[in-house]
């Protein structure tokens, strides 16, 4: 029986050692196969998309309109590349908005005639607002002649482009252009709000305010300002194709026309010496970045005189220069991931639906929408027939270079969560690609309203869906790369360290870019404070210093009606706070221009430590003046000397000892005397952005918010002044 062991034994080893040999040989065969195939190539094809009927229908504004000529040609750009063991095609469209069964259709069929899987198939609207109409929206139908014909010839272009695959190289690159797209969507002033289409005045956040409109306080948003690149080359080093993403919505044009995003690439196209109406010549694409809050127009300065043409030719000088720097590579990985995720939309009750229906009785005979209020009434309808929509999500890599393909109209402020926390060196996000399912702003901004956010089929969905599709793109960008998301990071300066040394009780970054949690930076979670409607994250703050003397761009929060609350147990009676305002509301509005701290239990009543800017009140006495408010019940107010200048960003600090309270503004004492406190002996209870009971909240931006369980000194105080400024005014 040993024998018979030690035999099988035997025969054992040898039968792993040879198996062992055998997947050592298969995977060295592998590797050396795999080795022959790492070459890239690439393919292009350009197809016109002009109409050929007419009128034709163009969408792109609340009513229908049709046009009978074509201003400038339209185009089906397309690229395909090829690294031996994966296949992608990307193509750019010269429309306003892609239905979702068409890009559908589109993919499915160039996959049945390419074999590239048609999850490995991107296809973008630019969002010209001068295309033909190839999707209903508002008050425009889809022009379905027009469709068919862009159907076909996507499919030609994509087609083509795989056929003509010639060996390349590729590099990336992506450069900040701050000049050419600036935030669309204003705040307007609380007495200046605007009424939506169903006859409500809720309208706190409007588009395109005007140049210098006194009614509108500021941006409702940040800026994605990245303009991207993956560039082409053949291998003895000649241009021949360019994918640019750039955050721009449309310039402006006639219809039919392909707005500045034509201009762009036969700008580009001979700068580089490529002819795209020849068969593999290469070409230039400019794809949609996330600006479904931007435009080029900067509302904050006088109108700038511009044209189309020099307008495009200002982006293209910016993609020259990033060209020049881009480094090459012959072969790099390519990957794609997809999902069809099912969202919710927002279906209208039925007393919205009553009114739908009695609007479009009243219409009798007529088919299509003539104001904005039968527009919404039609789009009632269409929501609540068609609940739920059924949208791709998508991802590719290419190199070192993340793109995250959304079918909606995507914010800025999503654009800059993908880019911050995408594992790829460079993050590109493709709006209006594989689909038009509207809008989609982050669930705070929802309670601005304003057109962005009025329920059709151009701002359907769920509240919660930017944030799912955020998270869903994101898992996609760590399959693909092979890491994890980047972590949130808040910004280092010098302030930032001179409040840190001196050990805050809490300290409230206000750098939030999501969620509804203000995080506190010296224990986290136990004393974070939670947001409430109206607030919008990730505005431009204060330029504070770094240690290298550089100012950086420090995130603050847009109160509008807004708050922060928290709860700080365990903060004593004797405590100081200290935080940055900037005030967007002139004096003459209110009594009290507007309050941005209170120390209270009740949100009902006014009582304990309120910090506002003056406003009226008193015959004006406390004008632009900062002061504290004890209370209701004991109604003494402690007001400073210096007037807070408006639109400017102000450093405050109070401190109280007993009834002994002090005001600091800008580093320098303000204000000092006696003011009886009036919460509770060890009231928790705090508000950022708001007095406790919501009465004339701070019209404006607020960041860095410190608490303290001690009187910070007169010494301490212009140490974080002087920490902030470091030379300069912030």
């Amino acid at each position: 029986m040993r024998n018979m062991k030690n035999y099988i034994s035997r025969r054992l080893f040898w039968a792993v050692i040879i198996a062992g040999l055998a997947v050592s040989l298969l995977t060295v065969l592998e590797t050396s196969n795999a080795q022959e195939n790492r070459k890239l190539s690439a393919g292009t094809a350009k197809v016109s998309i002009n109409p050929e009927v007419f009128p034709v229908i163009v969408n792109g504004g609340f009513l229908s309109r049709t046009v009978d000529k074509v201003v400038e040609p339209v185009f089906v750009r397309a690229l395909v590349l090829d690294n031996g063991s994966c296949r992608i095609a990307l193509a750019t469209i010269d429309v306003c908005i892609l239905d979702t069964g068409l890009c559908n259709s589109i993919r499915e069929t160039v996959s049945s005639e390419t074999k590239i899987p048609a999850d490995h198939i991107m296809v973008m609207a630019t969002h010209t607002h001068s295309g033909g109409s190839t999707v209903g929206a508002l008050g425009a139908p889809q022009d379905k002649t027009y469709s068919d014909l862009v159907l076909a010839r996507t499919v030609e272009a994509l087609v083509k482009a795989a056929s003509r695959l010639v060996p390349v190289k590729v590099g990336w690159g992506a450069v900040p252009y701050p000049e050419g797209t600036h935030c669309r969507v204003w705040i307007t002033r609380p007495d200046a709000m605007l009424t939506d289409p169903f006859g409500d005045t809720t309208v706190r956040a409007m588009m395109h305010p005007g140049y210098q409109n006194p009614a509108f306080i500021g941006p409702c948003g940040p800026v994605h300002n990245q303009l991207s690149v993956v560039a082409l080359q053949t291998l003895n080093g000649k241009p021949f194709a360019v994918f640019t993403n750039y955050s721009m919505h449309y310039f402006g044009s006639g219809a039919i026309s392909p707005d500045y995003f034509g201009f762009y690439c036969k700008q580009l196209e001979e700068h580089l010496g490529i002819d795209s109406s020849k068969d593999s010549s290469g070409i230039v694409l400019l794809s949609q970045g996330t600006s479904g809050d931007l435009h080029w127009m900067n509302y904050d300065k006088p109108k700038a005189d511009i044209s189309i043409r020099n307008y495009a030719a200002k982006v293209v000088d910016m993609t020259k220069g990033l060209l020049e720097q881009t480094a090459y590579r012959d072969w790099v990985p390519l990957g794609a991931e997809q999902i069809i995720q099912t969202f919710e939309r927002r279906r209208p009750d039925e007393f919205r639906l009553a009114w739908a229906r009695e609007k479009i009785r009243a219409m009798e005979d007529r088919v299509l929408p003539k104001d904005r209020s039968e527009v919404y009434a039609y789009e009632a309808v269409f929501l609540d027939q068609d609940p739920k929509r059924d949208i791709p999500l998508q991802a590719m890599r290419i190199g070192d270079v993340g793109i995250t393909a959304i079918p909606c109209e995507v914010y800025a402020i999503t654009g800059l969560k993908l880019a911050q926390r995408s594992p790829f060196d460079i993050q590109i996000t493709a709006e209006l690609t594989n689909g038009g399912e509207g809008y989609i702003p982050p669930p705070e901004i929802h309670p601005f309203g304003g057109y962005n956010t009025w329920p059709a089929r151009s701002a359907a969905l769920v509240p919660t869906a930017e944030t799912e599709i955020v998270d869903i793109s994101l898992s996609f960008l760590e399959k693909l790369a092979g890491k994890k998301r980047k972590p949130h990071i808040s910004v280092e300066t010098n302030y930032s360290k001179a409040v840190l040394a001196d050990k805050p009780f809490a300290y409230w970054r206000m750098d939030n870019i999501d969620g509804n949690s203000c995080p506190d930076s010296v224990i986290g979670e136990k004393r974070a404070g939670t947001y409430f409607p109206r607030a919008a994250y990730w505005l431009e703050g204060p330029n504070l210093s770094s240690s290298d003397d550089k100012k950086l761009y420090i995130p603050a929060v847009h109160f509008a009606g807004g708050y922060v609350k928290g709860n700080l147990a365990g903060l004593p009676q004797n405590y100081s706070f200290e935080t940055w305002i900037w005030n967007g509301l002139d004096a003459e509005n209110r009594l009290v221009t507007g309050y941005f701290f209170s120390r209270n239990e009740s949100d009902a009543k006014a009582f304990g430590d309120h910090i506002g800017i003056g406003g009226t009140y008193n015959n004006g006495e406390s004008k632009n003046r900062i002061f504290l408010y004890n209370g209701d019940n004991h109604k003494q107010m402690l007001v400073g000397k210096s007037e807070v200048p408006f639109k400017e960003w102000v450093h405050v600090v109070l401190t109280r000892q007993g009834n002994q309270v002090s005001l600091y503004v800008n580093g320098q004492l303000d204000a000092q005397g006696e003011i009886p406190r009036s919460f509770a002996d060890d009231e928790p209870t705090v508000y950022v952005g708001n007095r406790s009971d919501r009465f004339a909240g701070l019209e404006g931006k607020m960041t860095q918010t410190a608490f303290y369980d001690r009187v910070l000194t007169a010494n301490e105080v212009e140490k974080h002044w002087n920490a902030a400024k470091m030379g300069g005014s912030p």
